[in-house]
Formats: structure tokens, C-alpha cells, sequence
């Protein structure tokens, strides 16, 4: 018995230093373009309650219940994407026109929507994109198989007008997509993307090789056309 409460212990220290461990290594990032890459999970909330509900930075002491920590807000019944907890805030995303806003929102002001975990194949077609660039294409065969296509570019200091005379960073995804429930690999030997499926919006994550210098499939996607 003794043996065995000494076990017990141990295992308790373990993971008790194991969750420490994990909560201060988490630098506590939340922001736009790297919200993909900073979050484990994936979910959608809606915003509850009265008046404002505001993003928090993620640095300088933040997030906390401050004024000079808010850069923007939503508003009851605007709904977003969530990522982790820290504290009494979650990490969010709310998708918009001009890439959408990231950051530390209060938890009690949102509350958590259903997740179809095994969405029909129909919930997959169309256009995605996220906001032009990158942008993604997903169709059906006649035997039922998704096929993706994508493409995305990362001009450099060069600017757009000034194209040709500065080549952009180019990436192109093609090919059959693996689904398991409510998300989707796509492998080609070197670029591997990760999806998850939410509704009309879709997570991206690559493994950093598909395509040029800092091109990435990364992304909030939102729906645009069947």
C-alpha cells in the first residue's frame, strides 16, 4: 500500500511539473498571421453579454483588464474562431475584410458554439481564401476524392507595381486531400498543409516548405464561392 501511494505521488509531481512546464514555455503570442501556428485546438465561439467585448495585446504585460492593452473589439452575436486559454482569456480571431483581427479576449464574454467533427464532403468545396493571399480551391471527383489547389506568393521589399523587374516568392499546392472527421492533410513528399474545417472557415498549417522564402499556405480561410 505504502508502495503504491508512493506511485501515486510521483505521478502526481510528474504531471503537475509537466503542466508548469507547458504554461511557461507558453509566451503567451496571440496576433494576427501567426494565429494558425499558435494554437493546439481550434473552435467557435460567440460573443455574449453587453457592449464591447475588446482584444487584448499580447505583450507589454498583457493581456490584462486594462485600457492601454485593447487594439479593437467585436460585439455581441459576431462570431470567432478560438484557439487556448491563458487565465481568464481565450485566444481569438475574428475573421474580417483586410485579414481580420487577433488577440486576448475576456472568456466569459464568449461562449463556445458545436463543432461538426465528421462534416459532409459538400462542407469542404470551394473557394477559400484568406483575404487573396494565399488562396485555396477544393473540388470533388466523380469517385468522391478532394482535390486541393493553391497558390501564394510573398513579394519581399519589393512592391507590386514594381513586378517584374522584382520576382515575388511564388508557392503552388496541388493534389489529393486525406480527411479524418473535421480536418485534412495534404502531402506532396516535401509540403505537407493541415486543415480544419469550421463551418464557412478554415484553418491552414504548413510545415514551412511549400514554396519560396517566406511563403506560406498558413491562414484563417473564409468561404467565398461553391
Amino acid at each position: 500500500m505504502a508502495f503504491n501511494r508512493t506511485v501515486s505521488l510521483i505521478v502526481a509531481l510528474v504531471l503537475g511539473f509537466a503542466a508548469a512546464t507547458a504554461a511557461a514555455q507558453d509566451d503567451g503570442t496571440c496576433r494576427n498571421g501567426l494565429f494558425p501556428a499558435q494554437n493546439p485546438e481550434f473552435g467557435r465561439s460567440k460573443v455574449q453579454g453587453t457592449g464591447r467585448a475588446y482584444f487584448h495585446y499580447d505583450m507589454d504585460g498583457c493581456p490584462r483588464l486594462s485600457a492601454s492593452c485593447r487594439r479593437g473589439y467585436v460585439v455581441p452575436g459576431d462570431t470567432v474562431v478560438t484557439g487556448r486559454t491563458i487565465g481568464a482569456f481565450i485566444c481569438a480571431y475574428f475573421p474580417s475584410k483586410g485579414g481580420g483581427t487577433a488577440g486576448w479576449v475576456e472568456a466569459s464574454r464568449l461562449r463556445a458554439l458545436p463543432v461538426n467533427a465528421r462534416p459532409p464532403l459538400a462542407a469542404w468545396l470551394g473557394r477559400w481564401s484568406d483575404e487573396g493571399n494565399p488562396a485555396l480551391r477544393i473540388t470533388q471527383t466523380k469517385s468522391g476524392v478532394l482535390q486541393i489547389a493553391g497558390d501564394a506568393f510573398w513579394p519581399g521589399p519589393v512592391r507590386q507595381k514594381d513586378w517584374p523587374s522584382g520576382w515575388p516568392h511564388l508557392g503552388q499546392i496541388g493534389g489529393e486531400l486525406k480527411l479524418r472527421g473535421n480536418r485534412a492533410h495534404y502531402d506532396d513528399g516535401t509540403c505537407t498543409v493541415d486543415l480544419v474545417a469550421l463551418g464557412d472557415v478554415l484553418i491552414g498549417l504548413d510545415n514551412e516548405s511549400c514554396g519560396g522564402m517566406n511563403v506560406r499556405f498558413n491562414g484563417v480561410y473564409r468561404l467565398r464561392r461553391r
